[in-house]
């Protein structure tokens, strides 16, 4: 049977994918031995005289196997035609036991009289005493090979078929793959400071050179390092992370670079470093700026020869890794400072993408959160819908200093309390449902509370005022400084007309509101972050002030701790002119 009148069968469903060819015999002596060896269930087996009725058999049947009886004689140039049509038939020549020149010449008579012409390579040869066994083993294994052949062809085509899908497949795969692990991860609006961010990363990207990578904890730094990685040539290659913090200084050396085993104690193996296994991609070493000067030394090795050498050994390996390093700290200020070495500094300080703090870009996080709810509640199993009404002001307004990361927890504890379909406002707690700078400019006069406060003179200390309003020193306000030092005057507290004590800069506030006020067209004269800056301002001074300069209960009421609100001081440079303590309010006089 020829191959198309095979594939027409199996196409038409005649015949079952796993079925096995018909078996056919010239020869009707030998049809009776054959089917008297065969045991149920046995293969269809067909017969025929003369190769006129084989001819009319194969071009009719599916035929696998041909079994010839050299008793029969057979036309001449039979050999060829089934050589041509049917070159997959697996025949089987039955022959007489005599000597090897009466053998030749039967197998002569079946090649019929012609000398010339070689049998196929996928006759095989059997002698009538053997039978019938021999000749039913024969058949079955003619029938396995024959269906053998047919599912390697198959399944060949099938690959030659399939391989330009299966390629597109993989590279739709690998897009995808480098898309979900690459900038489109990053959430930001058009016009946000990390999308320039983001552009210039992927800039860096295209260059094989070290990228150090700064920002504040929680500002996304190895989501970052990540992107990078993925944007580069390097994408197909591992990507590793090893954070400098939380690996002890003697431990460090063998994680990154391996050890031999016995190199120290407990090493009872072999250990493959992180270097070796990032070979062709990417290592990005976290928080580097915790890291020893032993440690600094021999990664600046690496970085300047590419070489690493196990501990426990004198074998030098050449690597080719890309490292990309990132820190919170500020490195120039650490090499400044003796604790960072400069030349190292140089190597990583190639190409810098310093990320923004979360409050360095409100616009972002209404588009965050959203995104940060929906993979919260994919991978807690939680259905919701989104935020309610007010929620995504209330969570813009905060500065979050923990940036993505204590957003990230919030949202989730919020999660964990809801039973609706939407996060409410009554899951935010009480210090994120009110905005940080709401109720700031209350027109109280805070004439009575310094009524009975003693001046500087009866206190022995700095920075107040005595009981008269009139006095000098009374008038005199903290003095925020810039960062040379000098100090501004427009923040100088200055005597109202009513006599009320005026908060540093409220002048400045004022203006900037009534500017921006709705029914005013004029644009603000100051941009958005000086004015949260100066709120945040006005809101420490107003704390101070009702508490007159106590810190501890200032803290209190902005619901900060005292190292949380001597750094915002130091941060906005508000000076009392206290040193080695707080002022002492009216309940603290002894």
């Amino acid at each position: 049977m020829s191959s198309l009148t095979e594939r027409s069968a199996l196409g038409a469903g005649l015949v079952a994918a796993d079925a096995l060819p018909g078996v056919l015999v010239v020869g009707q002596s030998l049809y009776e031995s054959l089917l008297s060896g065969l045991s149920s269930p046995a293969p269809e087996c067909l017969v025929a005289q003369d190769w006129p009725g084989a001819r009319e058999q194969l071009t009719r049947q599916w035929v696998g196997v041909l079994v010839v009886d050299t008793r029969v004689p057979l036309s001449p140039g039979w050999v060829q035609e089934l050589t041509q049509r049917w070159p997959d038939v697996r025949g089987l020549l039955v022959l007489n036991e005599a000597p090897e020149g009466e053998s030749e010449h039967a197998a002569a008579m079946v090649r019929g009289g012609d000398s010339d012409v070689a049998l196929p390579e996928a006759f095989q040869r059997l002698f009538r005493q053997h039978l019938p066994w021999t000749l039913v083993r024969a058949v079955e294994h003619a029938q396995q090979h024959y269906w053998l052949e047919r599912e390697t062809r198959r399944l060949r085509a099938e690959q030659a078929l399939s391989q330009p899908v299966v390629q597109a497949r993989l590279a739709a795969h690998r897009q995808q793959l480098q898309q979900s692990r690459g900038f489109e991860r990053i959430i930001r609006l058009p016009g946000s400071p990390l999308d320039g961010l983001c552009h210039l990363a992927a800039r860096i990207a295209g260059f094989d050179v070290p990228v150090l990578v700064t920002g504040e904890s929680g500002t996304g730094k190895e989501l970052m390092a990540r992107a990078i990685h993925s944007a580069s040539l390097r994408s197909e290659m591992p990507f590793l992370a090893l954070d400098c913090g939380a690996v002890s200084d003697e431990l460090l050396e063998s994680e990154l670079f391996g050890h031999c085993k016995g190199a120290f104690t407990g090493a009872s193996a072999h250990r493959i470093g992180m270097l070796e296994r990032a070979q062709q991609g990417t290592l990005l070493l976290d928080e580097i700026g915790d890291a020893s000067p032993a440690f600094q030394l021999r990664l600046l090795r690496f970085l300047q020869e590419g070489e690493i050498r196990p501990v426990g050994t004198n074998t030098v390996r050449q690597l080719d890794v890309r490292v990309i390093a990132a820190t919170h700290r500020d490195l120039a200020a650490e090499v400044a400072a003796g604790r960072f070495r400069e030349d190292l500094y140089h190597r990583l300080n190639v190409a810098t993408v310093a990320l923004p703090a979360l409050r360095e870009r409100p616009e972002d996080i209404p588009s965050l959160a959203e995104a940060l709810l929906m993979q919260l509640a994919s991978r807690h199993g939680v259905r919701v819908s989104g935020f309610g009404p007010g929620v995504l002001d209330c969570l813009s307004a905060q500065p979050w200093s923990g940036n993505v990361r204590e957003l990230e927890n919030q949202i989730t504890r919020m999660l964990m309390m809801t039973t609706g379909a939407t996060i409410g406002l009554e899951l935010l707690p009480e210090a994120l449902r009110t905005p940080p700078h709401a109720g700031m400019f209350r027109e109280e006069p805070y004439r009575e509370e310094y009524r009975e406060e003693p001046c500087r003179k009866e206190r022995g200390r700095e920075g107040w005022g005595c009981d008269g309003w009139g006095c000098e020193e009374r008038s005199k306000w903290p003095v925020r400084r810039e960062a040379g030092g000098a100090a501004r005057s427009d923040i100088r507290a200055e005597q109202t007309d009513g006599g009320l004590g005026a908060v540093p800069g409220e002048h400045c506030v004022r203006d900037s509101l009534r500017q921006s006020h709705p029914a005013s067209t004029t644009a603000p004269a100051a941009t958005l972050r000086e004015q949260i800056e100066l709120l945040e301002t006005r809101c420490l001074l107003d704390a101070l002030t009702r508490h007159a300069g106590n810190k501890t209960r200032a803290a209190e009421e902005l619901g900060l701790s005292r190292i949380g609100l001597r750094a915002k001081l130091k941060r906005y440079g508000i000076d009392y002119g206290i040193e080695g303590g707080d002022a002492a309010g009216p309940s603290d006089a002894t």
